[in-house]
């Protein structure tokens, strides 16, 4: 399967161009919410200091008219979904792991896509909560490929992606400090994401030689 893999090595290529879409796509959709955030109930369009990613899907913005940004902020979650469901199935192919923790790590993926694909439709804290648990699973594998490569950059990356995770819980769970969350939860999102898609680059250019 690796060797079919290295053949086929565009295929990293489709996660990063996923999150590349899904960023172009949810940037689009902020210019279309129509306003209000946590501590300005009437403002007027999407804060990038105060809104959350997930106003974004509601029907109803916060400011109480209908927000026509939401079914395409649901579609850009659901291509991020699949980009980063196919990124954990192809990356512990990579570092030839066991069996049974390749299957492990494939599972945490594909669970992780599905909770992402019904964040915007189920109960958001339940859903970011199972989905993050199930995500440290695949984020401890990925942490060991990338050290069994050397890839230390990456390695050292991923350990700082953790820790922003501990920082916005930490952030959500002290309301002195919820007026910061939105800005941390955006440099959070936005490092995960540079994370993934350089990984992808790098394996792209690199799997012929691992």
């Amino acid at each position: 399967m690796l060797h079919w893999l290295k053949k086929n090595r565009v295929l990293f290529l489709i996660p990063l161009a996923g999150i590349l879409l899904f960023i172009i796509l949810y940037w689009i959709a902020t210019l279309y919410y129509p306003g209000g955030n946590a501590i300005h109930t009437n403002a007027v369009g999407f804060s990038w200091q105060h809104n959350y990613w997930c106003n974004l899907y509601h029907e109803t913005a916060i400011n109480g008219l209908v927000n026509p940004a939401a079914k395409l902020a649901k579609i850009a979650s659901g291509i991020l979904s699949v980009s980063v469901g196919l990124f954990w199935f192809l990356l512990p192919l990579v570092f030839s792991f066991k069996n049974n923790f390749i299957r492990t790590l494939q599972t945490a993926g594909v669970l992780v896509m599905i909770g992402l694909f019904f964040l915007p439709y189920g109960e958001h804290d339940l859903v970011i909560n199972l989905t993050g648990l199930i995500a440290s699973v695949a984020l401890y594998g990925t942490l060991r490929g990338l050290y069994r490569l050397q890839w230390k950059i990456l390695f050292y990356w991923g350990i700082f992606n953790i820790f922003c995770i501990v920082v916005n819980n930490l952030f959500y769970y002290t309301p002195g400090w919820l007026y910061y969350l939105p800005i941390v939860q955006k440099i959070s999102f936005m490092s995960f994401l540079s994370w993934v898609m350089v990984i992808c680059m790098q394996l792209f250019r690199k799997a012929p030689n691992i």
